[in-house]
């Protein structure tokens, strides 16, 4: 005996291709069926909304109306508008909240985490900073002890060169009087062979008239 997706003899392939896709299709409406029942046979009632879509999914809603639905599309244009282009959006979410509050839906059986003896015990925890603030804490104080170190060489240079100048400007002096000083021998050397050269012409003169 032949089942539903079977095709029967001497059908066309069409026939066949078309038979199979109408009985595949009734039996995933039967599963989807299925799967839409819970225990005893009845229907899983829709979650009921608690919590309003902020600014933020207010926003992404109207996008999807508008057959704009690539998300980081959308997050970037959410990012680059201003404040107030925002302000429509912000009042959609506290109007959605209202409304919910209104119907006593707002976070409706939400719960709390509540740590047992958390007010009678203290949290037993590792005392003092984190180690990534240690860590942070002994870098900063590293790299201050290191500026002040160079402050101190850059300060120490600074003498040294300022000591140097004041040392070259001395020789700079010593050095000009030593030049002028130089120059007045000179003079005096030539001013004394003019006057050899003249004492000698006039003994050669006067050993002739004798």
């Amino acid at each position: 005996m032949s089942s539903s997706n079977t095709p029967t003899t001497g059908a066309s392939p069409e026939e066949c291709l078309l038979t199979n896709n109408v009985g595949d299709s009734a039996e995933s409406a039967k599963d989807n069926e299925q799967v839409k029942k819970v225990k005893g046979g009845k229907a899983k009632e829709d979650k009921i909304k608690t919590e309003p879509a902020n600014p933020f999914g207010q926003y992404l809603k109207e996008m999807k109306n508008e057959g704009k639905t690539c998300f980081e599309e959308n997050r970037r244009r959410w990012e680059a508008m201003t404040e107030e282009e925002k302000e429509p959006y912000v009042k959609m979410y506290e109007e959605e909240k209202d409304e919910l509050v209104a119907k006593g839906n707002y976070r409706i059986g939400r719960k709390r985490k509540v740590h047992e003896n958390a007010s009678s015990e203290p949290k037993q925890g590792r005392k003092g900073p984190k180690k990534n603030d240690v860590e942070v804490e002994s870098s900063n104080l590293e790299l201050l002890t290191r500026v002040q170190s160079l402050d101190i060489k850059i300060d120490q240079l600074d003498s040294q060169a300022r000591g140097l100048q004041g040392h070259l400007c001395d020789e700079k002096v010593q050095l000009a009087l030593m030049k002028f000083k130089l120059n007045e021998k000179t003079n005096e050397i030539i001013s004394l062979k003019e006057k050899h050269k003249n004492l000698l012409s006039q003994h050669s003169t006067c050993r002739i008239f004798q």
